[in-house]
């Protein structure tokens, strides 16, 4: 079986490193200070626009609709270039120079969205805004499957379809189940429904958002697992901390008038998905 190990790829982390050191040199020179671009004491790379970095590859939280890239972290920072006053422009990036800071570092973007979890590599390299989103990992059968609950699932160790470098493969890995490494969600949910796995485990919004589609019917949520893993927005090391004081301040304030409540349900739904930012203990499970 497959175990989560320090196979990281050392080659594509140096080169990643490179990346992010020669641009560094000239991320002032094309960077907002050089230019003297600010809205409102915001320095920014572009006069005019927030401008952000997104791996469209992401949904519900950064995707490809109508030839531009939205979601729900796109519509998120919406607000804040509102506040700002300016435009919001996002810019597509290989989601490599996204978790180096490299994109950062090369004045591409003000700041970094799309499902970016909080880990000690990301925030030496870069600097996270307040948590704006709680990961759960949602277990998914076919409707009809004698597994109807976590208990069972742990109890029956079925084949489960995990997605390679995931919160969901290292937690399956924890609960020493039986699991097969597939390479991004859509294989995860093909897999599932051709019974080459009996179980799955995904990011619950991304699993969510991939029910709504017909072709998904006869798959079935049984539970969620919070795994602890938190999304925020990320800015340049050092650079920012106007910006990213700048997004918390916005985000509450959307949290706390019924903005953000409807931002969710437009892109991930009604359901309150991802409100926990703070685990106090043990990590919890809910069942549906």
């Amino acid at each position: 079986m497959s175990r989560p190990t320090a196979r990281r790829a050392l080659g594509a982390g140096l080169a990643a490193l490179a990346l992010a050191v020669s641009a560094a040199g000239c991320g002032d020179a094309r960077g907002a200070t050089a230019r003297g671009a600010t809205a409102r004491g915001v320095p920014l790379v572009a006069k005019g626009a927030l401008t952000s970095c997104a791996d469209p590859s992401a949904a519900p939280f950064a995707l490809v609709r109508d030839g531009r890239i939205t979601g729900f972290d796109v519509a998120l920072l919406d607000l804040v270039a509102a506040r700002l006053g300016v435009r919001h422009r996002v810019v597509r990036s290989g989601f490599e120079t996204l978790k180096s800071g490299a994109a950062l570092d090369a004045g591409k973007c003000d700041i970094v969205l799309g499902a970016m979890a909080v880990t000690p590599a990301r925030a030496g390299a870069m600097d996270a805004t307040e948590p704006y989103f709680g990961v759960r990992q949602a277990l998914v059968v076919r409707a009809g499957s004698p597994i109807t609950s976590l208990d069972g699932v742990r109890a029956e160790k079925p084949a489960i379809g995990v997605q390679e470098n995931t919160p969901g493969e290292e937690w399956a890995d924890g609960e020493d189940l039986h699991f097969a490494v597939l390479p991004d969600p859509g294989a995860q949910l093909d897999a599932l429904r051709a019974g080459r796995v009996a179980v799955i485990v995904q990011n619950e919004a991304v699993v969510r958002q991939a029910l709504r589609d017909p072709a998904r019917k006869g798959l079935a949520v049984i539970a969620a697992v919070d795994t602890g893993e938190r999304y925020a927005f990320w800015v340049r090391k050092g650079r920012n901390p106007r910006l990213a004081g700048l997004v918390d301040q916005v985000l509450g304030q959307a949290r706390a008038d019924g903005t953000y409540d409807r931002i969710h349900a437009q892109w991930i739904g009604t359901r309150r998905i991802g409100t926990r930012l703070r685990a106090t203990g043990p990590a919890p499970v809910t069942s549906r």
